[in-house]
């Protein structure tokens, strides 16, 4: 297996240190691989026994471009933190690839040294995807979160928000496939989706856009909104725990505007996780995925739209009405509630917090009632109510 080594500690200073690794992989159905282990500007050893230094490499043959070889560039940033520092395994650059390689996607993955699918960036995604498109290299499906620089016969992948270390990583895998167009995928699979689609989490789709701002800081773009299966609705408290800052999740209950669909992520992950429905949300694994969360007031009130039947767009509150689990847009049979007189069926938590004099005398966090459509105080440890986690992408 060709292996880098990365041994050699790196110097400590104020501004991040990028370095790379060369070596020339085939790119074909059958994957190249190459394995990474402890630091970063060692030699590169290889599946012979031999060693090349770094900035060589091994030239291989590929399917796609008919006996001639591509040189690879895994990246790899130094990031300074208290106690010490990493290296960031943050993109790949693909250069030297011929005309005969145009209309292929690339697709890259890495392994820890058990053979697991390493995430990579945008919180879990273990795939990168670049599609060849006449020579132009674009981001494939399903590969939101990292940028693609094209140039001629060359791209570079960055992952905006890498996840994984270099240490962590054993083994990277390229590989050619056909390209996957939009007509090929479902909703579940990275195409296109509409109200009431099965998403890649396993749940429904409640909300589709133009695009908004989605991830742990609202720095990625997403098109959708997914609601965890029903068997996922819980009724409890807020958190277990006693104080957090409600200042930095404050949002008026009357703001239902685009800006602040994609938002319940980064308020989500403001509470402590000590037991209650902040802990429901975000240690829910559908499909796979780690960045379910507790929804904005703004998230709320476009599913409780979907759930009613009523057009889920942003600008107005749900209109009050006795119906819920609606097949208007696929909410049939999705358990939000029942009985209108059982409110505690269809009263949800939000990840918003209420006004607070400070950090440390937090007053409490709202919860939507969704058949009045109304949102209502409530503090973190009151009384309970229900949890229907949601994610974006």
């Amino acid at each position: 297996m060709p292996m880098l080594d990365f041994s050699e500690t790196p110097k400590r200073g104020k501004a991040t240190s990028r370095k790379s690794l060369k070596m020339v992989l085939g790119i074909g159905v059958i994957s190249g691989a190459f394995a990474l282990s402890s630091t970063l500007a060692s030699n590169i050893a290889l599946n012979d026994g031999g060693n090349v230094e770094f900035g060589q490499g091994v030239a291989q043959t590929t399917a796609c471009s008919n006996g001639e070889s591509l040189m690879v560039t895994p990246l790899s940033s130094f990031t300074n933190s208290d106690g010490g520092g990493a290296f960031d395994f943050t993109g790949v650059t693909v250069s030297e690839i011929p005309d005969s390689c145009e209309g292929v996607d690339f697709v890259i993955s890495a392994y820890n040294t058990t053979g697991d699918a390493l995430p990579i960036f945008n919180t879990d995604s273990t795939v990168a995807t670049i599609w060849n498109d006449e020579g132009t290299f674009k981001t494939g499906f399903g590969s939101t979160g990292m940028t693609v620089e094209s140039s001629n016969g060359s791209f570079t992948v960055e992952f905006t928000i890498p996840v994984t270390v270099s240490t962590d990583v054993a083994r990277v895998t390229i590989q050619s496939t056909a390209h996957a167009s939009l007509a090929s995928l479902s909703c579940a699979e990275g195409g296109p989706c509409i109200l009431g689609d099965t998403g890649p989490g396993g749940g429904k789709v409640f909300f589709v856009s133009d695009g908004f701002d989605c991830g742990p800081d609202q720095s990625l773009r997403c098109d959708y909104l997914e609601v965890s299966p029903p068997d996922v609705d819980r009724y409890t408290t807020f958190t277990a725990g006693a104080y957090f800052d409600y200042l930095s999740t404050h949002q008026s209950s009357t703001d239902f505007s685009l800006e602040q669909i994609g938002a319940g992520f980064k308020y989500s992950r403001t509470y402590p996780l000590g037991g209650g429905a902040t802990n429901i949300a975000n240690t829910y694994r559908g499909g796979g995925y780690r960045d379910w969360y507790i929804g904005s007031i703004s998230e709320m009130n476009v599913l409780c739209k979907w759930a009613k039947g009523q057009n889920p767009t942003v600008g107005t509150r749900c209109e009050a009405s006795e119906s819920v689990n609606s097949p208007t847009y696929g909410a049939q049979n999705q358990g939000f509630g029942g009985d209108y007189r059982d409110n505690q069926k269809t009263i949800y938590w939000t990840s918003v917090g209420l006004p607070a004099v400070n950090q440390f005398e937090p007053t409490g966090v709202w919860k939507m009632q969704f058949q009045s459509g109304e949102f209502e105080a409530s503090t973190a440890n009151g009384a309970g109510s229900r949890v229907r986690p949601i994610r974006a992408f």
